[in-house]
C-alpha cells in the first residue's frame, strides 16, 4: 500500500514514511520489524533504494529477559548517529515519559 501526501511525502505499508530530498535521496522514517517492532529508525535512502545512512533511532527503553526485549513504556532511548564516518550511534539520550501532575482537587 502506498499513500501519496503533499510535497513529495509518501507513506508506504503503514510502517514507512518517505520524503523526497530533491537530489534523488529520501529522508525515511521506518518501523523496525519482529521482536524490535517498537523501534523507529530515521535515515537516508539512496537513489537506488538502499539504506544509505542512519540518523536516529527512537524506541522505548528495554531490558532483555531470555534474549527477548522487555519494553519500558515510561522511558525512551533516542540513539543518534552523529559521526558520518562511524557505523555505530554516537549518542544515547534517555528520556522519561512526561506525566501530567495529578489534580489536587
Amino acid at each position: 500500500m502506498k499513500c501519496e501526501f503533499e510535497r513529495g511525502i509518501q507513506m508506504i505499508n503503514n510502517n514507512r514514511i518517505e520524503i523526497e530530498l530533491g537530489n534523488g535521496y529520501k529522508l525515511v522514517a521506518e518501523q523496525n520489524t519482529g521482536a524490535y517492532d517498537k523501534e523507529l529508525f530515521v535515515g537516508i535512502v539512496a537513489p537506488f533504494g538502499g539504506w544509505h545512512q542512519d540518523l536516529v533511532c527512537v524506541r522505548p527503553s528495554y531490558e532483555y529477559d531470555n534474549d527477548i526485549p522487555v519494553w519500558n513504556p515510561d522511558q525512551f532511548d533516542v540513539l543518534v548517529w552523529g559521526d558520518v564516518n562511524n557505523d555505530d550511534f554516537t549518542e544515547n539520550h534517555i528520556i522519561d515519559m512526561y506525566h501530567e501532575p495529578e489534580d489536587e482537587n
